[in-house]
């Protein structure tokens, strides 16, 4: 169980485990106040609960492929103070959303080694053979209002491939936070938030999640200030 300063999250069902790249991308996607958020492989649902907490005017709807991580999601939502939040299992690939979505969030698949794990549910979650990048920016895309933002957390080697698609599908750049784990290694993760439409400017910025003594650096810290305990 993890535990959050206002809610929990359960994890043994789900595919995937709460991690930080869930986290950072819960406390970094910048929220519309209102209308509807899709959350797109949503585990546990530690994400669409972040979501949650800061849009309380939003609709966030979670969906995932693996039956039992949206139940363990919709049973931490009826544990949680929130009601702006919905799970449900679909395939992403054929999903079709009854509404036009102002912010699609996702940590999607990104393993695309030959050797997938052994137990099903948790290959779709993390292999890109079951969803490629091309296949899920355009469903992304179809999704969106103009104005609209994908936003994404992924490896670092996965970025310009990502950025590409996108590029691709007329979706604009206008975020993107590299993060590495300590000041001597390079980035690890890349968060990038992606706009329908033009976009004046591209706001760059760069995270360091712990000091040398193994702590929390300040900008981690502050990033995740209404959710750590």
């Amino acid at each position: 169980m993890f535990r959050f300063k206002q809610f929990a999250v359960a994890d043994d069902r789900s595919s995937m485990k709460v991690g930080t790249d869930a986290v950072l991308l819960g406390a970094w996607a910048q929220l519309p106040p209102t209308g509807h958020i899709l959350e797109v492989g949503c585990g546990s649902g530690v994400v669409a609960l972040m979501l949650a907490q800061r849009a309380p005017q939003a609709q966030i709807l979670g969906i995932d492929i693996d039956e039992p991580s949206v139940e363990q999601a919709t049973d931490n939502a009826a544990n949680s103070p929130f009601r702006n939040v919905a799970f449900s299992v679909a395939d992403f690939l054929a999903y079709e959303p009854p509404f036009r979505v102002d912010a699609v969030v996702s940590n999607p698949p990104y393993h695309t080694e030959t050797l997938l794990s052994p137990k099903e549910s948790r290959a779709k979650s993390r292999s890109s053979f079951f969803l490629p990048y091309d296949s899920f920016v355009y469903r992304a895309d179809s999704f969106l209002a103009d104005g609209g933002t994908l936003q994404v957390v992924l490896p670092a080697w996965s970025e310009t491939a990502f950025h590409e698609e996108c590029n691709r599908r007329g979706l604009t750049l206008t975020r993107i936070t590299r993060v590495k784990t300590t000041d001597a290694k390079p980035p690890r993760r890349v968060l990038m938030e992606f706009r329908k439409g033009e976009a004046a400017s591209i706001e760059r910025s760069e995270i360091t999640l712990l000091n040398n003594d193994g702590t929390r650096s300040k900008t981690y810290a502050k990033l995740c200030k209404d959710y750590y305990l």
